[in-house]
């Protein structure tokens, strides 16, 4: 026989699966668990709402996956630039600076291995507020007690709509 859901428990299910589509559509844009192999698997993992720290370990696992094979970048490479050097093109030789300057470096994957999560990103390239990926997260929180109601979340949007949107 089949278990009746009281309509609270319904809709924090709801909340749930919400949180889980739009993480997918906007932010991962892969299907939840697709990398799991087994529907049997998948299902466990739904059924414990283990569905962020899927996404956490997916995403780790990732990071150190292309960390592992990804060559330095160019600009990783680059020496520091001397100014006063006589073959500096023109522009940098009329610099102020009367010695060597540092050269802006971007972070490789692997020196973001050791803090992951320094931002996410929408699917476009803009950077995922952090109230958005917090709502996110406790949208699919695994205790439903814990996840948001449907007020709670519009409460939420509206206090960051200037986050998400531009003007």
């Amino acid at each position: 026989m089949a278990k009746v859901r009281s309509a609270e428990e319904l809709h924090k299910m709801d909340i749930y699966s919400l949180g889980v589509t739009l993480y997918t559509l906007f932010v991962s844009g892969r299907e939840p668990y697709a990398t799991v192999k087994s529907a049997v698997e998948q299902m466990l993992l739904a059924s414990k709402g283990a569905f962020w720290e899927w996404e956490e370990r997916h995403y780790i696992a990732t990071l150190q996956s292309a960390a592992e094979t990804a060559p330095a970048t160019p600009i990783d490479m680059q020496p520091c630039l001397q100014s006063n050097s006589a073959e500096s093109p023109p522009s940098l030789s009329r610099s102020r600076s009367l010695g060597p300057r540092p050269v802006a470096r971007r972070r490789t994957l692997k020196a973001r291995k050791a803090a992951p999560r320094e931002f996410r990103r929408f699917l476009s390239g803009d950077i995922l507020p952090v109230a958005v990926e917090s709502l996110l997260r406790d949208m699919v929180d695994p205790d439903p007690g814990k996840r948001p109601d449907a007020a709670d979340i519009l409460r939420v949007l509206d206090s960051i709509e200037s986050d998400i949107f531009e003007p």
